[in-house]
């Protein structure tokens, strides 16, 4: 059986513990896989799509500082990926194209946001502190949810 080699792109990566979660899962359900870190400088980004073009990665999770530097890359970005401009998933569609997708926002909305049913959320502000790699997320996550925007 081929193992299947996927990865998180990103610079630094020694707090990730992405390759722990990934390789448990792939362990426990017998999937014949490998998940690593892939930590690399900006002038590597195009490299390490093509190794999902030529399928020596079946995809790669995008971390700081990458999520939007990938973007140039790519064949396109469905999904929130297009409202964010920003991508955290890569791989390839039934087509061969190198898609982008972002699954932050739809983490934050089923792990947070949805919780809050019961609350008015558009009668609620936010006040979201720092400007990190998931900021568009969670901005345009609360946005769909019609919390109050303010500058």
């Amino acid at each position: 059986m081929i193992e299947k080699k996927f990865g998180i792109i990103g610079i630094p990566l020694s707090h990730s513990l992405s390759p722990l979660l990934h390789n448990f899962w792939f362990k426990k359900y017998n999937v014949s896989g490998h998940y690593s870190l892939i930590e690399i400088e900006p002038h590597e980004i195009e490299e390490a799509i093509k190794k999902i073009r030529n399928n020596e990665l079946l995809g790669v999770n995008v971390t700081v500082p990458y999520k939007q530097a990938v973007i140039p890359f790519l064949d396109l970005i469905i999904d929130d990926a297009k409202e964010t401009s920003s991508v955290n998933t890569i791989s390839k569609n039934k087509d061969g194209k190198v898609v982008g997708n972002n699954t932050d926002v739809y983490g934050l909305e089923q792990g947070f946001i949805n919780k809050l049913n019961n609350q008015n959320l558009d009668q609620n502000k936010v006040l979201i502190l720092g400007a990190g790699g998931v900021a568009p997320s969670v901005i345009y996550a609360l946005s769909k949810k019609k919390t109050t925007k303010k500058s």
